[in-house]
């Protein structure tokens, strides 16, 4: 059914939760290059929508039901949502998971010549202090 270059459809798009208004149950989406879409969310949907907003570079929001897209095919505005999902989006692992302190001093110490590390006074553990503040050797 068309109205003023307009039809109403299916709609299946993925997008970043950019805000959300759990008073007014509405939540700005972003799907690809285009504006922000408004949809109107349930209340028992609340949880998923903050929290996709909460991990929005890792998690997605799936909007599944009705709307109506321009004569050009371009989704204009989600007129009913029927289901929303948590989607993962692909996040590089380091970003998602901290490496450990062990690990990350492990890279910086494997960029450290050898000769230099050879060059440390053989007793840098036992008199650390000595050699960062000038305290008396123990």
């Amino acid at each position: 059914m068309a109205v003023h270059g307009m039809h109403a459809g299916r709609v299946d798009v993925v997008g970043e939760v950019l805000a959300a208004d759990v008073v007014r149950r509405t939540a700005l989406v972003r799907v690809g290059e285009r504006p922000p879409l408004r949809i109107a969310f349930a209340p028992e949907a609340e949880e998923t929508v903050t929290h996709a907003l909460r991990h929005r570079r890792g998690t997605h929001l799936r909007i599944q039901g009705w709307g109506e897209f321009s004569d050009t095919g371009s989704l204009r505005r989600v007129t009913t949502v029927e289901q929303l999902r948590l989607e993962s989006v692909g996040v590089a692992s380091s970003e998602t998971t901290p490496r450990s302190i062990e690990d990350v001093l492990r890279a910086i110490a494997s960029e450290v010549p050898q000769e230099d590390w050879d060059a440390l006074p053989s007793d840098l553990i036992e008199n650390l202090d000595h050699y960062i503040y000038g305290t008396p050797k123990r």
